[in-house]
C-alpha cells in the first residue's frame, strides 16, 4: 500500500533510481510428441487423485510433481511444484506442454536458467521445442510516483485505463485489457505488495540503493503471444536477445509527458522521469532459490501466526482460561480425542500438508 503520494513535478531525473529490472513473468509452450506410455501414465495417476479427491504424486525428472485431479484449462493433466505447473496432453490442436514457472525460482536462478530446468525435466520424455507465450517485463524504481493530479499526463494506445486505490491512496494503474494476446501495462507499489505476498526476497535484489519508506514503483509491460509474434519473438532464446527492444516499444506504447496546456497528450515531450524508465539494464539479479524459498515459507510463517493466535484465543476464551500455555494444555486432550475419533493420525495429516507445500498446493 502507497502511504504517500510522489509528484514527478518534485522528483528530478536525478532522483529516479533504478533498483530492479528484467522477467518477472514467463509461460512457455512447448510442442513435442508425447508417448503413449507416459500419456497412460499420466492418465492412471489423475485417475487415481479423482478416486482418492487430492493429487497424487508423479515423478517426472526425478523430480516429484502433484497430479491434481482437475486439469489446467485445456490442458487436462495438471502437474503442481512449489517452482511450478506442468500441463500435458494429448491434442493434437494445442502444444502438448504448457509451463509457468512460480516466481521463487524465475528471481532464485533467473529465466534462462529457469527454462533450461524445465527444459532437462521433460527431456527424459521427449524433445520440445518451446516458444514463448507471455512475458512480462519489468523495472522496480523509487524517485517516481503519479499522483492522482498527474496521471492525466500518461498517453497510451490502449483505450483502457484503470486506477486502484486503497484508504485513499493511489495504489496503481492499468493500462489496456488483459485478452487476445496483445500488450497490457501495471504500475503499482511494490514493496508492500512483496511483503504480503512472501517476496522478502525483493529486498535482497534491490539492495543498498533501496530506501526503505519510499515507495517502490514496479512497472510492467506485459506481452501476450500475439504482440510477442508481432515483434518476431517467438523462442525464448530470441526472447532473452530482444529484451532491450520488446522494453522500448512497450515504453512506446506507454508514455508519461511533460505537463503541457496542450489538449493532444501526446504532442507534450516525454518526461525526464520516463526516459530514465526507458532505459533500465533489464539485468536480471538472481538471489538464489533458498532465498526466495525461505522468504515464501516466512511469509506463510506469518500468515500463520495470526491465524493460530485467533484460534487459540477463541478457544481460551471458550474455556475460560487466559494464557498461551494454559491454553495449549487444554488442546492436547481435544486434539487427541479428535485424532481417535476420526481415526487419522496426527502424523498423516502433516504428512500431506508436507506433500502439498512441496506441490506448492
Amino acid at each position: 500500500m502507497v502511504t504517500r503520494s510522489f509528484s514527478s513535478d518534485s522528483n528530478p531525473l536525478s532522483v529516479v533510481r533504478e533498483l530492479a529490472s528484467g522477467i518477472d513473468s514467463l509461460y512457455l509452450s512447448g510442442r513435442a510428441v508425447l508417448p503413449d506410455s507416459f500419456l497412460e501414465r499420466l492418465e492412471r495417476a489423475r485417475s487415481r487423485a479423482l478416486e482418492g479427491r487430492e493429487p497424487v504424486g508423479f515423478s517426472l525428472g526425478g523430480v516429484e510433481f502433484g497430479v491434481t485431479p482437475f486439469g489446467w484449462g485445456r490442458y487436462p493433466y495438471r502437474l503442481s511444484h512449489e517452482y511450478g505447473l506442468i500441463g500435458f496432453t494429448s491434442s493434437d490442436h494445442l502444444p502438448a506442454v504448457r509451463v509457468q514457472p512460480k516466481a521463487q525460482l524465475l528471481h532464485g536462478i533467473g529465466p534462462e536458467a529457469t527454462v533450461e530446468t524445465f527444459s532437462s525435466l521433460i527431456a527424459e520424455i521427449a524433445a520440445v521445442e518451446w516458444s514463448v507465450s507471455r512475458a512480462d517485463l519489468f523495472a522496480d524504481l523509487q524517485g517516481f510516483w503519479p499522483d492522482a493530479n498527474t496521471r492525466d499526463r500518461f498517453v497510451c494506445r490502449a483505450r483502457t485505463l484503470t486506477t486502484y486505490e486503497e484508504a485513499g491512496d493511489l495504489t496503481g494503474f492499468q493500462f489496456g485489457k488483459r485478452r487476445g494476446g496483445g500488450i497490457t501495462a501495471r504500475m503499482y507499489e511494490k514493496s508492500g505488495q512483496a511483503r504480503k505476498s512472501g517476496g522478502d526476497y525483493w529486498f535482497d535484489i534491490w539492495g543498498e540503493s533501496y530506501r526503505p519508506g519510499e515507495p517502490v514503483t514496479r512497472v510492467e509491460i506485459e506481452y501476450g503471444r500475439k504482440a510477442l509474434h508481432q515483434c518476431d519473438v517467438t523462442t525464448p532464446e530470441e526472447l532473452f536477445a530482444n529484451l532491450a527492444g520488446l522494453w522500448g516499444y512497450g515504453t512506446e506504447w506507454l508514455s508519461y509527458r511533460q505537463a503541457s496546456t496542450d489538449k493532444n497528450r501526446s504532442r507534450a515531450p516525454v518526461a525526464p522521469e520516463w526516459e530514465a524508465i526507458r532505459n533500465v539494464s533489464l539485468r536480471d539479479r538472481p538471489v538464489t532459490i533458498e532465498r526466495t524459498t525461505a522468504s515464501k515459507a516466512a511469509a506463510s510463517e506469518r500468515q500463520m501466526k495470526q491465524a493460530l493466535c485467533g484460534w487459540l484465543a477463541s478457544f481460551a476464551a471458550f474455556r475460560n482460561v487466559d494464557s498461551i500455555g494454559a491454553s495449549l494444555d487444554l488442546l492436547d486432550p481435544v486434539l487427541r480425542d479428535y485424532e481417535r475419533e476420526t481415526g487419522i493420525p496426527f502424523s498423516t495429516r502433516v504428512h500431506k500438508k508436507r506433500r502439498k507445500q512441496d506441490w506448492g498446493l
